[in-house]
């Protein structure tokens, strides 16, 4: 959909590591953010301005007011610019499990991006929430994911030179927002590979086979009018740079990226 590249353009990073400074939540009704068209699900603190940010964990303001469950937050953020002369800077955020359902009506949303958060709940977890994803999504919408490439990790473990592991490394520990993953953090080959499947709270790692079972599960089915496509690291396989745009670089030489696009109507 034209909006939908229009939309995403609009949306707009603004790390807050290591924490929110001279910032305030407030608790909004839902239609305050009803012309927001995007879903930003496992945001933490990578938070994308014009779009409603999603994380299971709560942020805690200057104020040390936190978050709550459920209820959607907005924040004036005053060192945001701009998205336009009738878009204030603000930040809307939403404390909710991604695996459950979403306070929020069927095909509410333009499009949706999950950017490495699948890998973090389980299948059937995973499932729940592709299926989910294609309730908001209104026709003609389009969910972007990446996680982590088993294949890419299988690849290199073999790889004599383990050249895809020394880089990695050093993309992984670079700068202040990377800094601390150096304690625990190695380029060893076989360390890495355990730490994609133990680490970092992962509970399932996908390569594009599985990706393609679990979203068929989901429903994202041809018999659905349905398709699932792969992409590439700011790259979109459905001509939506805009939405592909908002890839975060530090995963880009380990993750697979697909788009699911369903044009017609939702069906349970």
């Amino acid at each position: 959909m034209e909006g939908n590249k229009a939309s995403a353009a609009m949306c707009r990073e603004r790390n807050l590591w290591p924490e929110p400074q001279n910032e305030r939540w407030q608790v909004i009704d839902d239609s305050e953010s009803d012309h927001v068209p995007g879903l930003h699900v496992g945001s933490m603190l990578a938070f994308k301005a014009g779009c409603i940010n999603v994380d299971i964990q709560g942020i805690e303001d200057e104020t040390g007011a936190t978050t709550e469950p459920g209820a959607l937050f907005a924040l004036e953020a005053s060192s945001s610019e701009p998205l336009g002369p009738h878009e204030p800077a603000r930040l809307f955020f939403l404390q909710h499990d991604g695996a459950k359902r979403f306070p929020f009506r069927d095909r509410r949303f333009e499009w949706i991006i999950a950017e490495h958060f699948i890998e973090h709940v389980s299948f059937a977890e995973a499932q729940a929430f592709l299926a989910e994803a294609r309730r908001l999504l209104a026709p003609g919408g389009t969910l972007r994911i990446s996680t982590p490439d088993l294949a890419i990790y299988a690849a290199a473990y073999f790889d004599p030179a383990q050249r895809f592991f020394k880089e990695h490394y050093e993309l992984m520990t670079e700068g202040p927002r990377m800094e601390g993953n150096k304690a625990f953090m190695s380029s060893r080959p076989a360390d890495m590979f355990n730490q994609i499947f133990y680490g970092y709270g992962h509970r399932h790692i996908y390569d594009e086979r599985e990706l393609r079972e679990v979203s068929a599960r989901a429903g994202w089915t041809e018999a659905n009018g349905c398709s699932v496509v792969r992409a590439g690291f700011r790259e979109s396989a459905m001509g939506d740079e805009a939405l592909a745009a908002l890839d975060d670089a530090v995963h880009k030489d380990e993750s697979i990226y697909m788009e699911m696009f369903c044009g017609g109507h939702y069906r349970e």
